[in-house]
C-alpha cells in the first residue's frame, strides 16, 4: 500500500482497499496486495512485505476485525514505522 494509488487523494488511500474488495477480492487478498504483494513487485521481499524477523515493519493496529475493509479507518489504535510507534 503506497500514497500513489491513483484511486484517490493523498492521505485518502484506505478507500482503495475497499474498491478492490468491491471488485472481488477477499478483504485477505486485499491486505496481502498491499503488503506482501506489494513488497515482491518492488523487489523488496527481502526486507518488507511481512512480519517476520529481520524485516523492516510498517504496521497499523486495529481494534476490532481488520478484515472489516470499510470501517478500517476508524478502528485504527496506532501505526508503527520501522517498527517505532508514530501514532496512537
Amino acid at each position: 500500500m503506497g500514497t500513489d494509488s491513483g484511486v484517490a487523494r493523498h492521505g485518502q488511500n484506505l478507500r482503495e482497499l475497499t474498491l478492490m474488495a468491491e471488485c472481488g477480492m477477499t478483504p485477505q487478498d486485499v491486505l496481502v496486495a498491499t503488503t506482501r504483494s506489494a513488497a515482491e513487485l518492488l523487489g523488496m521481499q527481502d526486507e518488507a512485505g511481512v512480519l517476520a524477523p529481520g524485516q523492516r515493519a510498517d504496521i497499523v493496529a486495529v481494534a476490532g476485525d481488520p478484515f472489516d475493509l470499510a470501517n478500517l479507518k476508524d478502528s485504527i489504535r496506532a501505526v508503527y514505522q520501522d517498527g517505532r510507534r508514530v501514532r496512537g
